[in-house]
């Protein structure tokens, strides 16, 4: 039995103890983050751009479906006694969340301070993909009618799902002032592997705030008020940097001075207070840190093309 089988498969049947100590169990975890990376470059073997070249030369295809399959390590995830039907496998497929849903839901497990119930659910999420993923590199090998639509979605489960899943565990999406969050994301990310207990803070007043506002700052929630004032932060902020850039500059010039602005809490400040001049100074903060928050998780990158001339 894989540690995710155990840890979030079903629980239907005599349970089988999993015979795996502590330092294996962090270390199979790791290393799956790890290869991820890797599998995320195979899977453009099937893309769009390359699926029919990829369906022609089938036997490299093969090769590197099984190199995919490699890097799920069934010590971590197995689906060694789970026959299923093609009509299965596919009903499986359709059951996944949706790029939308895994997003809120990781923007859940980064906004509240609880965090353990909206990990579970990320984990959960983690083990359906990696064995439906698992049962479609199968089904693939026998070359179905339906292959070069199957290794479409196998390209979009590996390429976009998996990366949104793994988002919150990855460092680098975090700004400076919110490495403390990612830090209790690994911390309870951990706990929860090693089935130990866990132990969270209540979430203050003003962090339920900061959250809903986060919540409300998400693309399609762009008749909510906050949603209009994470625009308008974003377009002074822009506009300070230099938008729309130059015929021939780098845009990410212009976006890593945007991002130099947003750090500046003086400058945030005078921001928020010209468009909510009535707010006080924890509203104020409060506001500058579900914009940082909301910024963090990508809710405003269509916005970006404000830098294109």
């Amino acid at each position: 039995m894989g540690l995710l089988n155990h840890l979030f498969g079903s629980k239907k049947g005599i349970a089988k103890e999993l015979v795996m100590d502590d330092k294996k169990r962090m270390a199979l975890w790791n290393e799956h983050l790890t290869n991820y990376a890797l599998r995320e470059k195979l899977s453009k073997h099937f893309n769009f751009g390359n699926v029919d070249k990829a369906l022609q030369d089938f036997e490299t295809t093969e090769k590197v479906l099984r190199q995919i399959e490699t890097l799920i390590s069934p010590e971590l995830v197995n689906i060694a006694n789970e026959e299923k039907t093609d009509e299965e496998i596919l009903v499986d497929l359709e059951r996944l969340k949706s790029n939308s849903e895994i997003e809120k839901l990781s923007d859940v497990v980064v906004s509240v301070k609880q965090k353990q119930s909206a990990l579970l659910k990320l984990f959960h999420g983690i083990l359906n993909v990696l064995k439906v993923e698992l049962h479609l590199i199968r089904l693939i090998r026998k070359k179905p009618s339906n292959s070069r639509d199957l290794l479409l979605r196998l390209f979009e489960i590996i390429f976009h799902q998996e990366a949104r899943l793994y988002k919150v565990f990855r460092e680098q999406y975090f700004f400076e002032e919110n490495k403390h969050i990612h830090g209790n994301i690994v911390r309870i990310a951990r706990a929860i592997i090693l089935e130990e207990e866990v132990k969270e803070e209540m979430e203050t007043d003003e962090e339920k705030f900061v959250r809903e506002m986060v919540k409300q700052m998400i693309p399609d929630e762009s008749r909510r008020r906050y949603r209009k004032l994470g625009e308008d932060i974003f377009f002074i902020l822009a506009e300070m940097a230099g938008a729309p850039m130059p015929r021939g500059e780098d845009i990410t010039e212009g976006i890593k001075r945007m991002e130099g602005f947003m750090k500046n809490d003086e400058i945030m400040y005078k921001i928020v207070k010209k468009f909510r001049p009535k707010y006080d100074n924890p509203k104020i903060r409060g506001v500058i840190l579900a914009f940082r928050k909301a910024y963090n998780l990508g809710h405003f990158e269509e916005l970006e093309s404000e830098f294109a001339t």
